[in-house]
């Protein structure tokens, strides 16, 4: 997961610089610091041993289920959120980006981008993205629609979706490499309904407690 945390990590830095004169793209600084939960369903696909097998498919194991969802916006780039994936339990799953495409800021197309593994250390990460997560790590990309009369009741669920997974010491002909289609559903969660084990949750809380300038 390294390699797709330092690309994250790329894009949100870009994004910072472009968000302060992109006069089109619409602010989504009030979902700053909302929880989501959301459910990952990985639909039908094909797992091999190495990214270029040219052996049978064997049966596909990605990653799913309930999860909760930070979301990070930075006043400089008020057009994307930056997601922080956990479990239930607090133990950090990985990390992704929310991008306005089309829209208000309460109803509007996104493109959402995520990276999921076990083992994930938002502190070991530099400038606070994650580190390398597990040998299964899954990406998950696609269109969401994004729905919701005020901040606090946002609905977010899958147009397209397509996932992938490929272990970090994946070659041509050795570790795991799939690909698979998914669905994806997702709503605010705040007080009772929120694990209280979770950590804050905030652009500002995020980049305090990582050290980022």
């Amino acid at each position: 997961m390294k390699k797709v945390s330092i690309l994250i990590g790329i894009a949100v830095a870009l994004f910072f610089v472009m968000g302060s004169y992109n006069v089109q793209a619409q602010n989504l600084s009030a979902l700053d610091g909302t929880w989501l939960k959301m459910t990952v369903k990985p639909q039908k696909g094909l797992e091999f041993t190495g990214y270029d097998s040219t052996s049978l498919p064997r049966k596909m194991s990605a990653r799913g289920g309930s999860l909760y969802v930070c979301m990070d916006v930075d006043v400089n780039a008020p057009h994307v959120a930056y997601l922080r994936f956990f479990e239930k339990d607090g133990t950090p799953m990985g990390d992704g980006l929310l991008h306005w495409d089309a829209g208000t800021n309460l109803q509007f197309l996104g493109y959402l981008e995520a990276s999921l593994g076990v083992d994930v250390d938002y502190l070991a990460g530099e400038d606070g993205f994650p580190a390398e997560g597990s040998l299964t790590d899954t990406y998950l990309k696609g269109y969401v629609n994004v729905a919701g009369k005020t901040a606090d009741k946002i609905k977010i669920t899958s147009i397209s979706g397509e996932g992938w997974i490929q272990s970090p010491d994946a070659t041509e002909t050795t570790g795991t490499y799939a690909g698979f289609g998914y669905t994806l559903k997702g709503s605010i969660t705040k007080g009772k309904k929120t694990p209280m084990i979770l950590p804050s949750c905030g652009a500002m809380v995020f980049s305090e407690n990582n050290h980022v300038e």
